[in-house]
């Protein structure tokens, strides 16, 4: 087994220590999005937009 579904499965795991009590009544994707790591690939392809989206420095061109 991959060193990364063998992470997650961990992951999973010990979310569900933590979780406990709520275990059992948590949805599988409930626990999915909790557990996830924040650098996880899921998490940086989440956003749906492109950079630069018009928030920061106006002095510059973005082009592509």
């Amino acid at each position: 087994m991959p060193e990364s579904l063998v992470s997650e499965a961990r992951a999973r795991r010990d979310f569900l220590k933590k979780a406990g009590r709520f275990a059992a009544m948590t949805p599988p994707a409930i626990t999915l999005l909790l557990g996830t790591s924040l650098n996880s690939t899921a998490i940086a392809k989440s956003g749906g937009s492109r950079p630069g989206n018009g928030q920061g420095d106006k002095k510059h061109i973005h082009r592509g």
